[in-house]
């Protein structure tokens, strides 16, 4: 069994703001609230404490 990689974690913390941030640009364009190209997916997320 490997050890636990604290470097992949924050690769996966790091993809996971990514798609959140993807996601939520999505909906938007769903709902209507902005057109596809005003979406902003490179958004940056705090962390929450």
């Amino acid at each position: 069994m490997k050890g636990f990689s604290f470097k992949k974690l924050e690769v996966w913390k790091k993809e996971a703001r990514e798609i959140s941030a993807m996601l939520g640009a999505l909906i938007k364009i769903r709902k209507g609230c902005v057109k596809e190209d005003a979406a902003n997916y490179d958004v940056d997320l705090e962390p929450r404490t």
